[in-house]
Parts: C-alpha cells; sequence; structure tokens
C-alpha cells in the first residue's frame, strides 16, 4: 500500500484588517452551501468572509498536462485489484440519508461500521416502485432512443431526457422529505470542456452534466467548472458540476475509467468527501451503472438494463436514495468546514473553536487511498464575530498526484523539495484486518503519490504541476461544530482557550491495520525533544453520529473483476477506511529553506533525536521523508534529551541498559559538546505508518511488511520490495532515509538566479527512480573529487565531504546490522533491544560528525 507524504509549507500570509465593505448574502450552486437546506437557499453566512486561503480552484503552473489517455492509465492503476459491485437495494441503502441507533457500538479498529447500525430513512416500497415504473414509462414515450449502434453523440439528449423522467418520478416518491438537497438536480447533454482542469490534467469533457437548477424553467448554463466563482454563476454563465455521466458504447473498464476522472474532479473540489458519484451508460447493452468512488476503490451498483422493468424499479430506487439528503452530511460532505474555515470537533459541552484555514500544507489529488489533507489554522478574532483579512499573496502548496506517478521526472525549482514522490507502504496487498501477503509487486497502487513544493517559487515546471492559493472570491457558508467523542493527548483539554497556538489539522483515509499509529505514538512522545506537540485525535464525522467511513460501500460488495488482474492482485481484500483528523502544533518548514549547512544538518540533528525518543519508547517511524522532517527556524522549548539521556545513566538503570551504556555515554558527552538540551529546531511528524513494537510479531510482520517513501527508503527495502523478498525494515533503514533526506535538501536546496544544467540534471536524477537515485548519490554528491561551486551552486558542495562521510559511516553501520542478523535470526526480545543498540551506534557517528564540521561557536566575554 502506498501513501502520500506530509509536506511543508512556505511562511504564512500575515492576517491584516479588512477594510472591505460586507457583501451581500448570496447563495452559491456548491455543496458547500447551507448544511440544513441544501443548495438553493441562501445559507445563513454566519462567518464573516475573508479571502479564501484556498482558493475554488488550484492553479496550476505547468507546460505539459496530462492529457485523458494519460489520467485514464492513472486511473487503472490507482483502481486495480479494487472494484466492487452491490445489489442496488444494498447500494441504494449505503447512500440513503441516515442516523445512527442509540444501539450501535462505537467504531473501532476491530469493529467496522455496518448499515444495521443506522436507520436508514428510504420509506420507498416495492409497491410504490411498481407504479412509479409505470409512471416513468408514460413519461418516457416522448423519449426517442437512436438504435444502440448510433454514434454516442446521438444518445446523450435522449439519455439526458430519460434521467430527468427517473428524476421526475423519483421526486413524487420521496414528496413528502421537507428540503431535499437535490430537488432541482437535473441532467443535460455537454460534452464539452470543463471551465477548469484538475492540477496537471488537461481539462476534461463529460457527456452529460448533472446540477442544480434555480428554477424549473431555467436556460441551461453555458459551461460547467468542477468550483466557479460566484461572479460566473451570478451571470449564469458558470454552474457547478455535481454528478457526471459518461456514455460510450465501449467496455465497461473503459467507461470506470473516464468516470474515474470525473470523480477525481469531484474530489477535487471538496477534498474532505466521503465518496463522490458518477452515472455510467453502455448505451449499445443499455446498461446504466452508478458509480461510488471512495478511498477503498470504486463500488457500482450491478448493471441495469434501463429497458427491463425490473431494473428500472432499481434505477428509481436509486435516483429516491439520493433524494432523501437533507443537509451535505447525508451527502457524505462535511459540514464542519468549506474552503476557508473550519470548525474542530467537540465533545458535548465543549467550546466551539471556529479557526481559518491559514494554510493548504498538503491536497491530494487521487481518488482511493490515504488521500491526506493538511491545514495551518488559525483562531478567528471573536471566533467569528469579527472580521480578518489574509494577505492575497499566492502562497505554494503541496498537491498529491496520485497513483502511477512517472519515475522518470523533470523537475526544476518551481517544484522545490517534495514533487512527485512515490510513497509505499507495504508494497503488499492489505487485507481486512490490515494483514499482507508475501507474494505482491512493489507498488501497491492505492496510495502512490507525488507530491509538489514544500517551499519552492513559482515559475514553469516543465511537465509537473505546483498548485497556488489565490483570492478568489467565493461566498462562504455557515459550517458548524460537530459533537463527537474525541481523544484529548494534551493535558490540558481546553486547548482552545490559548488563541495564540500554531495548529496543524491532518485528516487522512486510514486503514484498519494503522487506525490507532499515530494517536498513540505521538500520545506517548508528543512532548520529547524533537517529536511535534500533539493535542487531539478523533474520527471525523461530517454530521452528528455519522462516521465518515467506506465502509457501508462495502460491506455487502462482491469481487468485480474489471481488469485483467493478477493472482496476487486477486487476493486484495477490502479497504476499509476511516478518515481519522489529527491536531498537533505547527513544527517547522521544508529543510530545502535552510540558511546554511550547519542548520540543515543541525536541524536533522533533533530531529534523529526525536527518533530516538520515539524507538526508546517502543515505536519505529517507518517513514522519514523530506515531508515528515521538518525545520524550526526558532527554537521550540521541549522536554530535555540530555535529561533523558542521564537518566538511562543512572545507576538504578544500569542493569536495564546492558551493553548500551558506554554508546549512551558517548551521546551524553556529544549532547553537552554540541550544547542540544530542550531548545529544538528539528522535528519528525506524521506518525500514521509507525509501528508498537511491543506487539510487532518480528517473524512475520517484520520481514513481510515495509513502509516509507521511495525515494528516501533504504536501497535494501527498495531491493526487497522490487523483488517480493522478506526483508526487516529496522531502524539502521531509517537512519539511511536521514540520509536520503538530507541530499534531497542540499540538492533541493533553494537557488538563487538561473539552475546550472548540472544541478538541473542532478534534480531530475535524485527524483527518479531508486537506481537513478543511488548513481548520482555515488557520483558526483559523495566521489572523492570536490564539486563546483559554477556547476552545483555553493550549497551542495559545501555539504558535500559531510555526505561522505556520513555515508561510509552509514555503509559500516549497514554491514554490523546484517551480520547481527545473519547470526540471530528474528527473536522478538533481542531485535527489539538491538534496533537501540544499533541505532544509537548511528546517532553517535552522526553526533561526531556534527561536532567535527560545526563545533559551538564560543561566546567572547
Amino acid at each position: 500500500m502506498a501513501d502520500a507524504p506530509r509536506p511543508t509549507s512556505a511562511p504564512a500570509p500575515v492576517p491584516a484588517p479588512s477594510s472591505r465593505t460586507p457583501a451581500k448574502k448570496l447563495h452559491r450552486q456548491s455543496f458547500y452551501g447551507d448544511p440544513y437546506h441544501g443548495p438553493n437557499s441562501a445559507p445563513p453566512n454566519g462567518l464573516k468572509r475573508a479571502p479564501k486561503p484556498n482558493s475554488n480552484r488550484l492553479q496550476q503552473v505547468t507546460q505539459k498536462a496530462v492529457d485523458k489517455n494519460g489520467l485514464e492509465k492513472m486511473m487503472r492503476s490507482e483502481l486495480r485489484g479494487a472494484t466492487w459491485e452491490m445489489k442496488p437495494i444494498h447500494l441504494a441503502r449505503a447512500l440513503s440519508r441516515k442516523s445512527r441507533k442509540d444501539s450501535a457500538p462505537l467504531l473501532s479498529k476491530n469493529l467496522p461500521d455496518s448499515i444495521n447500525h443506522y436507520d436508514v430513512h428510504l420509506h420507498v416500497d416495492d409497491d410504490k416502485l411498481e407504479k412509479a415504473v409505470e409512471t416513468l414509462q408514460t413519461l418516457q414515450t416522448g423519449v426517442h432512443f437512436p438504435l444502440p449502434s448510433a454514434s454516442e453523440t446521438l444518445h446523450y439528449l435522449s439519455f439526458a431526457k430519460w434521467l430527468r423522467c427517473c428524476l421526475e418520478v423519483a421526486l413524487k416518491l420521496t414528496d413528502e422529505i421537507d428540503n431535499r438537497f437535490y430537488s432541482m438536480l437535473s441532467f443535460i447533454p455537454y460534452n464539452k470542456e470543463l471551465s477548469d482542469g484538475i492540477g496537471d490534467v488537461s481539462k476534461i469533457s463529460p457527456d452529460l452534466a448533472g446540477y442544480i437548477r434555480e428554477k424549473a424553467e431555467e436556460v441551461p448554463p453555458e459551461k460547467f467548472s468542477w468550483i466557479p466563482s460566484d461572479e460566473a454563476q451570478d451571470g449564469k454563465k458558470l454552474r457547478e458540476l455535481l454528478i457526471p455521466v459518461e456514455v460510450k458504447s465501449k467496455s465497461w473498464p473503459r467507461i470506470v475509467l473516464q468516470a474515474a476522472t470525473y470523480s477525481r474532479g469531484l474530489f477535487y473540489a471538496v477534498p474532505l468527501r466521503q465518496y463522490s458519484l458518477v452515472l455510467g451508460y453502455h448505451h449499445v447493452h443499455k446498461e446504466l451503472r452508478f458509480l461510488v468512488y471512495h478511498s477503498g476503490g470504486l463500488t457500482a451498483s450491478t448493471a441495469l438494463k434501463i429497458d427491463d422493468r425490473n431494473d428500472r424499479k432499481e434505477i428509481l430506487r436509486l435516483f429516491c436514495a439520493i433524494l432523501t439528503w437533507q443537509t451535505r452530511g447525508d451527502a457524505g460532505l462535511p459540514e464542519w468546514c468549506d474552503h476557508s474555515a473550519c470548525c474542530l470537533p467537540r465533545e458535548a459541552g465543549g467550546h466551539v473553536a471556529k479557526l481559518r484555514i491559514k494554510e493548504v500544507l498538503q491536497r491530494t489529488l487521487a481518488v482511493r487511498g490515504r488521500c491526506p489533507e493538511i491545514w495551518r489554522l488559525w483562531f478567528d478574532a471573536g471566533d467569528g464575530d469579527s472580521e480578518s483579512d489574509a494577505s492575497a499573496a499566492t502562497i505554494p502548496v503541496t498537491m498529491t498526484q496520485g497513483i502511477s506517478a512517472s519515475k522518470k521526472r523533470h523537475l526544476d525549482e518551481a517544484v522545490a523539495s517534495e514533487n512527485k514522490r512515490t510513497k509505499l507502504d507495504g508494497g503488499l496487498p492489505c487485507t481486512d484486518d490490515g494483514s499482507r501477503t508475501n507474494d505482491a509487486p512493489f507498488t501497491q497502487p492505492s496510495d502512490t503519490s507525488n507530491t509538489n513544493a514544500s517551499g519552492g517559487g513559482t515559475g514553469d515546471n516543465h511537465g509537473n504541476m505546483i498548485a497556488h492559493l489565490t483570492a478568489t472570491p467565493l461566498r462562504q457558508s455557515e459550517i458548524r461544530s460537530i459533537r463527537q467523542r474525541v481523544d484529548y493527548l494534551s493535558k490540558d483539554k481546553d486547548i482552545f482557550a490559548n488563541k495564540k497556538l500554531d495548529l496543524v489539522s491532518k485528516c487522512s483515509w486510514v486503514s484498519s491495520r494503522y487506525f490507532d499509529a499515530e494517536k498513540d505514538l505521538f500520545g506517548a512522545c508528543g512532548d520529547e525533544f524533537g517529536v511535534a506537540k500533539h493535542y487531539y485525535s478523533s474520527i471525523v464525522h461530517h454530521q452528528e453520529d455519522l462516521p465518515a467511513t467506506n465502509h457501508l460501500f462495502l460491506e455487502f460488495a462482491t469481487r468485480w473483476e474489471l481488469f485483467n488482474l493478477t493472482s496476487d492482485e486477486k487476493k486484495t481484500s477490502k479497504e476499509r477506511r476511516v478518515l481519522l483528523q489529527h491536531v498537533s502544533n505547527f513544527a517547522g518548514v521544508s529543510l530545502v529553506t535552510a540558511e546554511s549547512p550547519e542548520e540543515l544538518f543541525t536541524a536533522i540533528a533533533h530531529a534523529m533525536l526525536g527518533y530516538w525518543n520515539m524507538l526508546r519508547k517502543g515505536f519505529q517511524h517507518r517513514d522519514i521523508s523530506i515531508g515528515n522532517v521538518l525545520l524550526s527556524k526558532a527554537a521550540q522549548r521541549k522536554e530535555s534529551v540530555l535529561q533523558k539521556v542521564l537518566d538511562l545513566l543512572s545507576p538504578q538503570r544500569r542493569g536495564e541498559i546492558g551493553e548500551r551504556a558506554e554508546t549512551l555515554k558517548k551521546i551524553k558527552e556529544l549532547l553537552e559538546a554540541l550544547e542540544i538540551d530542550d531548545k529544538c529546531k528539528g522535528f519528525v511528524i506524521d506518525g500514521d505508518l509507525s509501528i508498537n513494537l511491543s506487539g510487532y510479531n518480528f517473524k512475520e510482520d517484520g520481514t513481510a511488511s515495509r513502509s516509507g517513501t521511495a525515494e528516501f527508503m533504504s536501497t535494501g527495502l527498495i531491493r526487497a520490495a522490487e523483488k517480493g523478498n522478506s526483508y526487516l525494515h529496522s531502524p539502521i533503514d531509517d537512519s539511511w532515509s536521514f540520509f536520503f533526506v538530507a541530499v534531497w535538501a542540499a540538492v533541493w536546496h533553494r537557488f538563487e538566479g538561473p539552475i546550472p544544467p548540472d544541478l538541473a540534471s542532478l534534480r531530475t536524477n535524485i527524483a527518479g527512480g531508486p537506481n537513478d537515485r543511488d548513481a548520482v548519490v555515488s557520483d558526483p554528491i559523495t566521489a572523492l573529487y570536490k564539486m563546483k561551486v559554477e556547476a552545483y551552486g555553493s550549497f551542495l558542495p559545501s555539504c558535500q565531504q559531510f555526505l561522505i562521510e556520513w555515508r561510509t559511516r552509514l555503509r559500516h553501520l549497514d554491514a554490523n546490522w546484517r551480520e547481527y542478523l545473519d547470526a540471530n535470526g528474528h527473536d522478538h526480545d533481542a531485535l527489539k533491544k538491538q534496533f537501540l543498540v544499533h541505532y544509537e551506534r548511528g546517532l553517535v557517528d552522526y553526533l561526531e560528525l556534527l561536532q567535527k564540521y560545526f563545533p559551538p561557536r564560543k561566546v567572547q566575554p
């Protein structure tokens, strides 16, 4: 399984008082409409307007966009092994408005959600549907379908009319429901490019467009967009695309892949949505499918023939399910956030915390997988009662490209430190319980991703994308705080009382295996030196008592073998995922922003001490990458790491540390010499792939599971994953990851002026496949000859000697570790201890180099 890494960000804009005249209250046709009255009503606009840190559209800076065929290949890779189908009656229940039963158990790692936990508000029985089919038969007499073999464009108008007939009948079946979210839903032929693209992808052209009319006799809009601006909607020139429709004569795999490109756009428009709905129609076979894309792949209805009486009944049932929606939450959309602000969850009676989204640190362009969405937050003055404004300056946003990113990339400074990285979570199919099979291919497509700049500038991108935040006007909707259970990891539960906190919110779709990983890790280590402070974790609820999961779309689903799968891919089980939110302290910025090699290598030393704190608490991070090691420009006070070492060396604990004693003494001496104590400037973040070593089976889990971000994984891990061999992911591999992070930061260090060709070539290779990376690390980065400033700039050559010596020491450490494994095997208790023994030896090596090259400066009296 693969996952997208956490990026870092450029400095945030400074809020400034707003001098604008408040705009009149007008509604916008958006999923971010009023949560209680649907998109047809004017929102109460409880939050004052402010420029959006994340605009309606994340603008791309690119010279070569991915074309339609390229996008379909990406979707094929992303969906392989994760296509399922469900009987219409089950899919209708999963889609319908529902409320959780009082007797339903709490959602947990080992207890997935079930439709049996809900009262489903779809009150349409078979007798009503039988009569409705007669009504539909009468309505559709005016719809004239061309011959099935006719050109697909000839089917657009007739099929749109037929869908409108279905909606008319379904509206009558559900007329007892007040304030239906989709009461004015309609479909029209379109077959034109949308007004906006998605990231680095060419604009796509849905065959039919499902949208909300403002009134029954409205003239169809001229054009559609994923998220149109208010001004365009006011002029009736542009409307938001809500349900795309794909009409094809080709096979269902082609329809599903094209529909997936539309689904990707819907997730782009509302990143935290629970699912997206696209209709697919095979006009030769006269088959319709409701296609529900979610974090675990695709769940489709069985094929429903539009000329079959029983299938028409099921089609009407599915449309009725959609028309039960009354709120955004019913439609799987968040009621607690919009494009500019969020209300963090609270327990009953808890404080309502309404915060602005200051920066979008990471956004994911993908359908299946973890799809992290990371925000930097600030408090509204007066909790939203006063108007605030943000700088309109363009801010880089990290975008995650999704699956199947090209391994050979043309990169330049605009992409900065984090473009197009591929994360691997195990590299093996994930079963319901998170276990792994041992013979899967290296890249599991569910979470492979690539990201761009954490701190780069703007500019040409030569085929790769960088997104920017712009202040495009967009009317704000009412958002509200959701009452739910919260797992506090901070001693002070009322963290929102301190409105000067610099907060980060991270939401991601987590599989059962890693359900508690990040919460457990930071709950144990959040106050330690080198580890970001973690405040609380929670299961995201888009409305009360409705946890955001994909479980209901998998409960009664059976495999739909849509693509030619390998035997390994056929073993892939359902990916049950839950949307989790973690709120932590803002830890810092990208290492590529380091002012000097000393600042870079010092920050890495502090982060390595953070990793050591995790390891001694019984956790292994397993995903050290450029996005997960941050530099804090101002030192943050943490618990004394020197005191932790002194405590271990106390007489009472001598028996506990055993053979580690001499190494710990050396670490103590180095910390004192380097004046490292409680002021921290380097942090390890993002623990959602971490493991708790106390309950870990080194013989089985340890050799079958590999995780990390490919550009930073050790060569041993990469080779084992490529060959499908057993391999124990150890802290030595993570030590290598710290090394590759340092190399990346030095190569991608911000460069003023034109980039020398040699440096540009080096950046291309360092971001390529592991073989390319290893080749350039050997030559020229750690070659015996000195790198020239005119060829590589001044920063990288000034890091070269440090990197050469560090690599040499790592190779010796690696050899010693392999010798130990060959001699001692995989005994649990011994390995857990040896993880610390060998990592501490590597830590001594690094601190010795830091003291050698950057000794503390003597302060003159």
